[in-house]
């Protein structure tokens, strides 16, 4: 005989407790350009292809490709003319071109979204307390630092420093008493 597994009633705050959950937009659609976006750019371009300036505009390009995870956002838009989307496309020279010219006029990361920059930010801030933490480390380490180098009678080579960082505080501790020692022969 088989057992039937007995479906438990969910609790009635329990039952809607994602529904403010926004999942976030996959890296493919991340890539799209929104209509609002579209439509902004071709008011600026004016109906006219933004690299020839000849023949109507008709594709809204990315300037840093998707492919290479350039966004679907304004800074990264520029609308062309079909024949020059396919010139920029097939010539590595010309699309660098339009790199070049869009970083000098939006910024280096001329093409991240929001989530980007979100993470950017929080990279950057990792980076900015890992150098504050190494350079507190460093102060406290000087006395060793310079004496080591006194003893040696040079600079301590970048490998030696952070071998003296990786250290915990009890080796620390070892390694002055040891060096005290040394200092009393």
């Amino acid at each position: 005989m088989a057992f039937k597994k007995k479906i438990k009633n969910v609790a009635p705050w329990h039952q809607n407790i994602l529904s403010h959950h926004h999942p976030k937009l996959s890296a493919k659609d991340r890539g799209e350009f929104p209509l609002t976006v579209i439509e902004e750019l071709i008011i600026e371009a004016e109906g006219k292809c933004q690299s020839c300036f000849a023949k109507r505009d008709t594709i809204t390009h990315h300037v840093m490709p998707r492919g290479r995870q350039g966004r679907g956002v304004k800074t990264n838009g520029l609308r062309c003319c079909i024949i020059c989307h396919d010139q920029i496309h097939r010539n590595e020279v010309q699309l660098q071109h339009w790199i070049h010219v869009y970083q000098q006029r939006y910024g280096a990361h001329f093409w991240f979204d929001e989530e980007d920059w979100d993470e950017y930010n929080r990279k950057q801030a990792v980076e900015r307390e890992t150098e504050k933490w190494k350079n507190q480390q460093l102060m406290k380490l000087k006395p060793i630092i310079d004496t080591l180098s006194k003893a040696t009678s040079r600079d301590l080579q970048v490998n030696e420093i952070d071998f003296l960082l990786s250290l915990n505080k009890k080796e620390i501790t070892i390694l002055v008493n040891m060096m005290q020692d040394i200092a009393k022969l």
